[in-house]
């Protein structure tokens, strides 16, 4: 839109309206003669309508800026000057000050936007047709946890690679998240757990495994996988895989059988200690009944053998000479007179 022709420094401010709002994309001011310099004013946009659209980030009656364009050269900026306005900026009224001396005059103002029913919604929003509403719950709504924008930079022009927001592909890896504004903003704009965290069912944050499961990766320490092949199981190992991004799997996996590993665990699972000990459920140690120690799988219990006892030991350990005991017992028994332990 061609808003004003001619213009003179000494005749700003200069205040374009509109009766509906509109998206200003930019703004772009021409000197009157080739190579002389454009610069001291400022654009300014406000919106005086009712109620405030979905989407919109100015509040109501209120003077925002727009800025300098980061695209154009000092080459280019001889003889115009390009002043960008947010994307989700609306706007009934452009306002177009001088703040230097002396006077200035310029050839053209031109104003780039469009009627805000067909202005693309902002980068990091979505519509089901791409542009922004006037009626309430129908306009621009923030890309969801987990998702980004499909967009690799905003223009006029792009609303229809906004009807819906990407997701994270977390298919093989599930380490990928978005959270805040400026990262759903990006085409690029997913960021990486952190090991030993991975993306649960809320696809806007990283969280340790849960009870019973750990950490675990493919790869290999060349590509910067260094997810050990074979981890530490007899003790409390930290997890130690520090570049996630570069393994081809990540994800949390069950324990394996005879291992327990609590609930946001930092190690690997490794089995219960000492030998009463045994996992009924992966999660947790608990002591096996007097009588008895956790089997080979550390899953269950199983008994002394004869000869041997355990009560506050934390092993079976052999009954004493001239002492026995049976299977399963909690203490030895002094052999009768004339006998002895077999």
């Amino acid at each position: 839109m061609n808003l004003e022709n001619a213009a003179s420094s000494a005749k700003a401010p200069f205040i374009f309206k509109w009766a509906a709002r509109q998206g200003i994309y930019k703004v772009i001011l021409y000197a009157k003669t080739a190579d002389a310099s454009v610069g001291n004013w400022k654009i300014e946009v406000r919106d005086t309508s009712a109620t405030k659209s979905d989407g919109q980030s100015n509040e109501k009656d209120a003077l925002v800026a727009c800025k300098d364009s980061e695209e154009q050269t000092a080459a280019d900026a001889k003889d115009s000057k390009e002043i960008v306005c947010d994307d989700r900026l609306a706007a009934t009224e452009v306002i177009i000050t001088y703040t230097g001396s002396p006077t200035q005059d310029l050839a053209e103002v031109v104003v780039v936007g469009k009627a805000w029913e067909s202005y693309p919604c902002g980068l990091g929003h979505f519509s089901t047709d791409g542009t922004h509403s006037d009626t309430q719950g129908s306009g621009c709504k923030v890309c969801a946890d987990g998702s980004h924008d499909k967009r690799d930079r905003f223009a006029a022009d792009t609303a229809t690679q906004a009807t819906a927001c990407k997701e994270c592909d977390n298919s093989v890896k599930k380490i990928y998240y978005t959270r805040d504004l400026a990262d759903k903003m990006k085409k690029d704009g997913c960021k990486v757990c952190s090991a030993p965290d991975v993306v649960h069912s809320n696809k806007g944050e990283c969280k340790k495994c849960e009870a019973g499961q750990e950490y675990y990766a493919e790869g290999t320490a060349v590509t910067g996988c260094d997810y050990p092949p074979t981890p530490t199981r007899t003790t409390a190992t930290l997890i130690a895989v520090t570049g996630p991004a570069t393994c081809t799997k990540v994800e949390c996996k069950a324990c394996p059988p005879g291992t327990r590993n609590p609930a946001n665990s930092v190690n690997y699972c490794h089995h219960c200690t000492p030998a009463k000990m045994h996992t009924p459920d992966q999660s947790t140690c608990v002591e096996c009944p007097v009588g008895e120690i956790g089997d080979k799988t550390k899953n269950a219990c199983v008994k002394c053998p004869a000869g041997k006892k355990r009560q506050a030991e934390d092993d079976c350990v052999d009954c004493d000479a001239g002492w026995m005991s049976a299977e399963g017992a909690s203490v030895c028994i002094k052999c009768e007179k004339g006998t002895y332990e077999m």
